[in-house]
């Protein structure tokens, strides 16, 4: 039996060379919605995940895509249960234009994710988790790398002018001829003479006479001298010499000619910057190699602008050993739709803590081998908790919508993460997936008694629908939450750069 196959006359687009790598091992994409044709001969049904798909015809197989956005695994299975090779596709959401476009959102979104996992915000049961500082040997990713030159590069240009207004130095003893002391005050000549009897008047010949006329005018001694070349600025460079070789392969040149141009220009000027300070002092005289890292980091430490170049570098490198399997899996499959789901928690969180002007305090759900699933909550201040995932209880049954904000457990307002709605005004489009999605929040309000039901979207128009008919494309979170605003929503959510 083998390998179950696309069938050719459905259009089935390849994934061109390009993204080969990135989106390995899928080599065609197929858009979200739409039907296609697949053949395995000898099999008696086709997995797809955990869906199982009958045969329309003995080895053919019609397969309506449908909430399988990312790589999707598809095995043939005959009567006996044997199962074929894989074939793997990836699925394009029906809101981007090709497989491009969709890797680039799911960037954004581990991208915003792995920010707050750095964070650690369920420190407090987590316990798996653990940041990890990677050496300066290791290259830093090459869009965090774009991203932290061109958003925050002037911070690190600032600690660089710093260290040069003032930089750590080291006082080190040098051999040198010193002159030797010819006076009767003088305490070095005084000494030699001491044991033998007090000073005459002619000084001068005193000191000849008991050094049998050899008195010599100059000596070897040691001398200070203060040097760059300390264990600071050794430390510091090298970690700044391993920044500008990251900037200088042919993979970081292709990232930024495809970088916005207001981006690049800012990410260019801070490596100019660091060259700059790399080519003088102190750092030009730092040559020598570091003996002890750990000591020359602790010197670093006890310096404001050392520490600020280096807590720049150490974020840069700072990467999650271990992803909360929510999200790694998710990553691993490119679902976009998850990685959504997993944002929308911590953007939802920071908005309403601004709102409230109370902070988050995160807490995983009792039991959870996960530090993000079902039932974990933020809360704000003693009244207000945002909960993920958990079942509310309705005149009908059970709901669960994907976050519910209570405020002393009433559940004021419920958010959907909606991947397919476009914008707020997509409920007049001939997008039916996106009017069903806005549709349900009607379901949501009514079953719930909440004052608002919120469908959140990658985009940028939200759209307000008031219980008396009329709506508002001027719709915020604060309005929702200070309850200013009610009816359903469709409120645009999304990181920087995702779309």
């Amino acid at each position: 039996m083998r390998a179950p196959e696309l069938h050719p006359i459905d259009g089935v687009d390849r994934i061109d060379s390009a993204l080969a790598d990135e989106l390995a091992p899928c080599r065609h994409w197929l858009r979200e919605g739409r039907t296609y044709g697949l053949r395995c001969d000898g099999a008696s049904s086709l997995e797809l995940g955990v869906e199982r798909l009958e045969p329309a015809w003995p080895g053919l197989f019609s397969w309506t895509v449908r909430n399988a956005v990312g790589r999707a695994t598809i095995r043939g299975v005959d009567d006996r249960g044997r199962r074929t090779n894989a074939l793997d596709v990836e699925v394009v959401a029906r809101r981007f234009e090709g497989p491009l476009e969709q890797l680039r959102f799911v960037r954004a979104m581990v991208d915003a994710i792995e920010r707050e996992e750095l964070a650690d915000p369920f420190r407090d049961r987590h316990l798996s988790w653990r940041a990890s500082v990677v050496e300066a040997r290791d290259k830093p990713p090459i869009r965090t790398l774009i991203e932290r030159l061109s958003r925050d590069g002037a911070a690190l240009s600032a600690a660089l002018d710093a260290i040069a207004a003032q930089p750590a130095r080291e006082a080190r003893s040098k051999p040198a001829r010193v002159r030797i002391a010819t006076d009767a005050a003088d305490v070095e000549l005084s000494e030699i003479v001491a044991a033998d009897g007090a000073w005459d008047d002619n000084a001068r010949g005193v000191a000849a006479q008991k050094l049998r006329g050899r008195a010599p005018r100059e000596a070897w001694g040691s001398t200070l001298d203060w040097t760059a070349d300390c264990a600071e600025n050794r430390f510091l460079r090298a970690r700044l010499a391993k920044l500008i070789e990251a900037c200088s392969s042919r993979a970081f040149d292709r990232a930024m000619r495809a970088t916005g141009e207001v981006r690049r220009a800012a990410a260019r000027a801070t490596i100019e910057h660091v060259q700059r300070a790399l080519d003088r002092e102190p750092f030009v005289s730092a040559q020598s190699s570091v003996s002890d890292l750990e000591r020359a980091r602790a010197a670093c430490e006890r310096r404001d602008a050392y520490r600020d170049a280096l807590d720049w570098i150490d974020r840069l490198y700072a990467r999650p050993t271990l992803r909360w399997p929510t999200v790694d899996h998710a990553v691993s499959l490119r679902d976009a739709a998850t990685l959504y789901e997993v944002y929308c928690f911590f953007a939802l969180s920071r908005s309403i803590a601004a709102t409230l002007g109370e902070p988050a305090q995160f807490r995983a759900a009792p039991l959870a081998t996960c530090a993000l699933a079902r039932g974990a909550t933020a809360s704000f201040g003693a009244r207000w908790t945002l909960v993920y995932n958990r079942d509310v209880v309705a005149y009908s049954g059970s709901l669960r919508p994907d976050f519910a904000l209570l405020c002393e457990d009433k559940v004021e307002l419920v958010f959907d993460a909606k991947m397919r709605v476009r914008d707020g005004h997509d409920r007049g489009a001939a997008d039916d997936a996106a009017r069903v999605d806005l549709d349900k929040m009607h379901a949501y309000r009514d079953a719930l008694g909440v004052r608002a039901a919120v469908c959140l979207f990658p985009g940028e128009r939200s759209m307000l629908y008031r219980t008396d008919g009329t709506r508002s494309a001027d719709v915020r979170l604060a309005s929702l939450v200070r309850a200013k605003s009610t009816g359903i929503a469709a409120l645009a959510l999304c990181p920087e750069h995702a779309l």
